[in-house]
């Protein structure tokens, strides 16, 4: 007897196979709980962390985009593109935590210039609130859906 293994390409409306939609699945939900960490307690290292959180979503998006079912595509090219915008913004607000621990370490920069000083760490502080309030309105429409139900239009079509 002969033993014969046909391989073939895998049909254009298969989706991703079930692991690769748990794993999305987990990267959401991780993102989705940053978030709320970050929006209770508003910590620059939580808010780096959601960051992070939000850069895992948006390659992983890329990679699937690149696969499967049209519909599919389009959506994880959606949620790249949001997740992209989102991490920017995090990135920003970031940059400016980074440079208010400067200008509070680095106090002989502003030696003879106290007033400005203080209306720098001001404008960043106000730039900061602007930029949190913009990512958690942004972090709320990227992951408005329970992680169960955003893996659900990755699953392959039902017929």
């Amino acid at each position: 007897a002969e033993l014969s293994l046909r391989i073939g390409t895998p049909r254009e409306d298969a989706g991703p196979p079930a692991s690769v939609r748990a794993e999305m699945q987990r990267i959401y939900r991780r993102g989705r709980q940053q978030m709320r960490r970050a929006a209770r307690e508003g910590q620059t290292a939580q808010m780096h962390l959601w960051r992070k959180r939000v850069k895992d979503l948006r390659y992983a998006a890329e990679a699937l985009a690149a696969h499967g079912p049209a519909a599919a595509r389009k959506r994880m090219l959606r949620t790249a593109r949001a997740a992209d915008v989102l991490g920017e913004i995090l990135g920003e607000e970031h940059d400016l935590a980074m440079l208010a621990d400067l200008i509070a370490a680095e106090r002989e920069i502003f030696a003879q210039d106290r007033e400005g000083r203080r209306a720098l760490r001001a404008a960043i502080a106000r730039r900061r609130r602007k930029l949190r309030k913009r990512a958690l309105r942004e972090g709320r429409a990227l992951y408005r859906r329970p992680p169960k139900r955003f893996s659900v239009p990755l699953a392959a079509p039902r017929g």
